[in-house]
């Protein structure tokens, strides 16, 4: 047996963290059997702009529209630096909902495209559709600590 170290929740500029890509994976490889690069990409029930919050979606909208940018050299950069059985990157973005909890959603593969969920259930006909492609998604919960109602989970919609 042996273990595997890594990072299942490594942000970097391709949405609204900070550093390049090229850092971040090269950063993992020094330490890191595998990484998982995630970009911040949408929140369906973000609240409404009201004066005192429009910066805040202002940062996460652009956040959001620079990983649609982005994706697609992403995924080449991924695959470059993905070597089977030695340093895995596995490709993921993340989905908040204030209602049900941020959910990080990975791909096995180095393929897949980002989803845009309209709420909890909608993720999970999605994912049960590429499943059904032979597509290989997980959904994590993210945040549980946060309070429910404010992107924390919701244990009473949580399907394991």
């Amino acid at each position: 047996m042996r273990a595997w170290f890594g990072d299942l929740h490594n942000h970097c500029g391709i949405s609204y963290g900070h550093g390049s890509l090229e850092d971040a994976i090269a950063n993992a490889r020094e330490q890191l059997d595998f990484v998982s690069i995630t970009g911040h990409a949408h929140w369906p029930d973000m609240p409404e702009r009201d004066g005192i919050i429009d910066d805040i979606i202002d940062f996460h909208e652009k956040g959001f529209a620079r990983l649609r940018q982005e994706w697609p050299r992403m995924m080449e950069t991924l695959r470059a630096a993905n070597e089977e059985g030695k340093f895995v990157l596995f490709p993921a973005f993340e989905v908040h909902f204030n209602a049900d909890g941020d959910r990080n959603i990975f791909y096995r593969d180095l393929g897949g495209e980002i989803l845009y969920p309209t709420d909890l259930s909608d993720l999970h006909a999605q994912l049960a559709k590429l499943r059904d492609q032979g597509v290989d998604s997980i959904a994590q919960p993210h945040h549980v600590g946060y309070r429910t109602g404010t992107r924390g989970i919701n244990w009473d919609t949580f399907d394991p």
